[in-house]
């Protein structure tokens, strides 16, 4: 069984949260609304999930998230209009995990 994983921010206004697992499913949520899920069968490789929202000032930014499953780690992280919001990095060492996070505040 897999623990799901979260980076959760706000970002102009609206709430970003993009929820992952270890065994490859990966969802992005703006504003509690999924707006995209993917899913591999691969246990390595990269799951890419992206959608517009509208932040203030009517403004309207491109929302990535990318969680890339490596042998060793799983690199979580969140990106608006091609800047690094939040990341989050998780060591996969005997069946536990130890989490890391990296915000650009």
């Amino acid at each position: 069984m897999y623990v799901t994983n979260e980076i959760a921010i706000n970002y102009g206004g609206a709430q970003l949260r993009l929820e992952f697992t270890g065994n490859g499913t990966a969802s992005l949520y703006i504003n509690n609304i999924e707006r995209e899920t993917t899913s591999s069968e691969n246990a390595i490789g990269i799951l890419k999930l992206n959608t517009t929202v509208q932040t203030e000032y009517e403004w309207h930014e491109f929302i990535e998230g990318i969680v890339e499953y490596k042998p060793e780690e799983i690199i979580a992280s969140l990106w608006a209009s091609k800047s690094i919001l939040e990341q989050l990095v998780i060591k996969r060492r005997g069946g536990n995990e130890f989490k890391y996070r990296h915000s650009n505040d």
